[in-house]
């Protein structure tokens, strides 16, 4: 059986680095693993995916400035795509700054939507 690398970007997580390591020990999983790297830096984690086979999971969206070029995202078929929002007290109005906030995510998130499109196109050749 061949044994996996497991790659775990944990920068601004690493509290929950003890449990997913433990999850590594399940017996289901155990006999897969060969080795384990935890990164705690955005720049570390792009390294090793521009730069290896590893890949990583997670909204699959890519921002232009921060992803090297050589970094791509593989959308799964058939799975509802990733909702983003933000949880605020019932009966409360967000601030002007917290409005603010929200409204620059959103065009972050636009701007990542549309630059990973591109990229998708550039690699099928549409």
């Amino acid at each position: 059986m061949e044994k996996l690398l497991i790659f775990i970007p944990a920068y601004n997580c690493e509290k929950q680095v003890p449990r997913v390591l433990s999850q590594l020990l399940d017996p289901h999983v155990l006999p897969w693993v060969g080795e384990c790297i935890v990164v705690n830096n955005r720049s570390t984690a792009m390294n090793v995916l521009a730069n290896t086979d590893a890949y990583s999971t997670g909204s699959g969206l890519l921002a232009e400035h921060l992803s090297p070029a050589n970094v791509v995202t593989i959308p799964l078929t058939d799975k509802d795509p990733v909702r983003l929002g933000w949880i605020y007290p019932q009966n409360a109005k967000l601030s002007s700054h917290a409005e603010g906030f929200v409204r620059l995510l959103e065009q972050s998130i636009q701007r990542s939507i549309a630059y990973t499109s591109s990229l998708h196109r550039q690699i099928v050749g549409k």
